[in-house]
């Protein structure tokens, strides 16, 4: 039996790679559906709903829960697309949220490389400690019912240290509300080294908020919104898909 993704514990819970609440939320959504996990091919599946033995009864039940308690009022206005201000103690809470589910949803292949080692796991279940080298963006997404998450990993380095960084990249969508979840392993050898890290050209500027680090009160929704194909109103949803696709993805 694995370990649990956030504490010593053996995993023995089925957690849901998107939550419950949020696929009764959106009435389960309208399909088709697909779910990508690490470097598999994306799996089309007849239900959103989908689950993965990667954490403990006591997570699952505890602090897990409380967490998605604490971040049903703050993000349930998003999904439906309705304006919301933020102020920071909310951006740290849609963070560490976004943070747990991209951590699970990682686990849930055992094909990829766990996106943070153990210590930043623990410290975001025992403290909400956000870990370093970690960004968080919103955006918008053109159709209410939505519901998808992808997942990218990629490796970064310089011309004398070759793989120094390795970048795990979550994206997903929930209702009109769009996440992406970024974070930065450097090896021990080379934290002090400078990796660049930039994103592919794109309008990001006009379709994306970032929230972490966070910054005073933001507004939502972006002025742009992602639609499924380039249009007048906005941008494609894969080039956000794509947006860090960079160095060497596995």
């Amino acid at each position: 039996m694995r370990q649990c993704l956030f504490c010593e514990n053996k995993a023995d819970s089925r957690e849901h790679i998107i939550p419950d609440w949020i696929l009764k939320f959106l009435e389960h959504g309208r399909g088709p559906f697909h779910l990508t996990l690490g470097k598999n091919p994306p799996i089309p599946l007849q239900t959103p709903e989908r689950k993965a033995t990667v954490v403990c009864s006591s997570c699952n039940q505890g602090w897990m829960n409380r967490l998605e308690d604490t971040v049903k009022p703050i993000i349930s206005p998003l999904m439906r697309d309705i304006s919301f201000r933020l102020d920071m103690l909310q951006q740290h809470t849609i963070t560490t949220w976004a943070v747990k589910t991209s951590i699970v949803h990682n686990g849930a292949t055992r094909t990829s490389p766990i996106c943070l080692d153990t210590s930043a796991r623990e410290q975001l279940r025992t403290q909400s400690l956000v870990p370093k080298r970690t960004a968080v963006w919103l955006g918008r997404f053109s159709h209410p019912r939505a519901i998808a998450s992808t997942g990218l990993d990629v490796w970064l380095g310089t011309d004398d240290i070759p793989e120094a960084a390795h970048v795990h990249v979550t994206t997903i969508v929930i209702g009109y509300l769009t996440l992406q979840i970024l974070t930065i392993n450097l090896r021990p050898e080379y934290s002090n080294a400078s990796i660049p890290l930039n994103p592919k050209p794109g309008p990001w500027d006009g379709s994306l908020i970032q929230i972490w680090p966070a910054v005073n009160n933001i507004a939502w929704p972006p002025q742009l919104t992602f639609r499924r194909d380039d249009d007048i109103g906005g941008p494609s949803i894969y080039r956000l898909l794509d947006r860090w696709r960079l160095g060497e993805p596995r």
